[in-house]
């Protein structure tokens, strides 16, 4: 892993480390299956919506959210 990883507009990756103790090597691999399954994502609602499930497409919401939140992603 680098020494230091670089400074990305819309990422407080301070925070996101301190939220995962330090763990550089945690965060790298759950930015990247963050990034692996957001293709799936909005297929995933669409398909959760057209059946009429509510609740189920809030709850993948509410994952997608706070994946983000833990690697420090703001809007």
């Amino acid at each position: 892993l680098p020494a230091a990883l670089p400074p990305t507009p819309g990422v407080d990756l301070a925070q996101a480390l301190a939220r995962l103790g330090g763990m550089r090597a945690l965060y790298l691999r759950s930015a990247r299956d963050f990034v692996a399954v957001l293709p799936t994502v909005v297929p995933l609602l669409e398909a959760t919506l057209q059946a009429g499930d509510l609740a189920k497409a809030a709850m993948h919401m509410h994952t997608v959210k706070g994946n983000a939140g833990t690697l420090g992603l703001q809007a």
